[in-house]
């Protein structure tokens, strides 16, 4: 399925009709199917945010999003590693050169899979860093070839980031989540592992978007100013495809005479409403991505996008949840794609990068301090 990435949307409108088709076998068997990984890759995902001089696209995030969320509207779990996959490709930007060109020597479709958590500790040695730890809730991991993790120095305290190949790290299988289940978000652990100076950075690097070893305008943006666009999309596309059930079951009840004419005006009501706060939330991350492809931010325009991100995903679970609430007993069985979705939501909508209070204090000082 190789395409022009300029045309990443229409790819990704491939990979949606694929993962929609195996989204209830992947949701019961807590795993996406090979197939599906590989029409991920294939599309460009993983390539989207990678430097040009190793043949990535050095896309936009407004692409990645909108991308994202078609896959989401029938497997947000096949969304979720999507993203993902762009997300930490993009991460992996901040390595030095010769790290960048151990992970992307071959190809740039390379699946890299990792956690921002500070779980494991790192000591200095010859050339590198000896590096222990457990991080769990590293989502794809059985189909990456790399593994980006977070660990903290003995000698100086200071959190670094290591690459660590496939076959260097044992996976735990502990994903078993009510939503987003066939995401393989398990738990990875080095013990010992040795990681070379080329495949480590530090963790400011990333937070402050100063990458050491790539020029592209994605790899000068603060991780608060970009980390919610990695998991709203999406819930995004799950509380689409909420909405595209929610209208086939009503409309089918009402065709059939199991719902009175006289109830029209109250479901008229919901699917507007529910409609227009799913807009409203397209809107947001929309605004957010283009933000971010603008350049340089400012840090209460960095904290804008944090809220943005956050506001939207409030907005899809208000809307996911009256749709349901309004569905019937029918939708609520284990062979429906509204329950399915409905989980994939609520499970998406818990990532802390997505917590409304943890955006609200940070907008709030970020706007105080410009007014200042």
């Amino acid at each position: 399925m190789r395409v022009d990435q300029r045309v990443l949307g229409m790819a990704a409108s491939v990979v949606a009709g694929l993962a929609a088709a195996s989204a209830q076998h992947a949701d019961a068997t807590q795993q996406l199917g090979q197939d599906v990984v590989d029409a991920v890759l294939e599309c460009g995902f993983a390539r989207h945010f990678v430097p040009a001089a190793l043949g990535g696209t050095e896309g936009t995030f407004l692409d990645a999003c909108r991308a994202v969320a078609l896959v989401g509207q029938g497997c947000p779990s096949a969304a979720w590693l999507a993203s993902l996959a762009a997300t930490l490709s993009r991460i992996a930007g901040y390595l030095p050169a010769e790290g960048q060109r151990q992970i992307w020597a071959s190809k740039p479709d390379v699946l890299i899979a990792g956690s921002l958590l500070p779980l494991g500790t790192a000591t200095e040695t010859g050339g590198g860093w000896r590096v222990s730890g457990s991080w769990p809730y590293v989502s794809s991991i059985e189909f990456a070839q790399w593994a980006l993790v977070l660990a903290r120095c003995t000698d100086t305290g200071h959190l670094r980031y290591f690459a660590a190949p496939r076959g260097s790290y044992v996976i735990e299988r502990t994903w078993t989540s009510i939503g987003l289940r066939a995401t393989g978000s398990h738990t990875v652990v080095l013990d010992g592992q040795v990681v070379p100076a080329e495949l480590s950075f530090d963790r400011d690097d990333l937070n402050r978007g100063t990458a050491v070893a790539a020029q592209a305008a994605s790899h000068a943006l603060p991780l608060e100013a970009v980390g919610g666009l990695a998991f709203v999309p999406p819930i995004l596309g799950a509380a689409r495809g909420v909405l595209h059930e929610w209208i086939s079951l009503v409309e089918a009840k009402f065709g059939a005479g199991r719902l009175p004419e006289s109830e029209r005006a109250a479901f008229a009501e919901t699917l507007t409403r529910s409609a227009g706060e799913i807009t409203a939330a397209e809107l947001l991350i929309d605004n957010a991505a283009a933000r971010a492809d603008s350049g340089r931010l400012t840090a209460l325009r960095t904290a804008e996008n944090a809220r943005d991100c956050s506001m939207a995903t409030d907005l899809l679970v208000a809307a996911t949840e009256r749709l349901v609430r309004t569905a019937g007993t029918g939708a609520l069985t284990d062979v429906s794609a509204i329950q399915r979705l409905w989980r994939d939501v609520h499970a998406g909508a818990s990532h802390v990068m997505l917590r409304f209070s943890r955006a609200a204090n940070g907008y709030a000082d970020a706007l105080l301090a410009a007014r200042s």
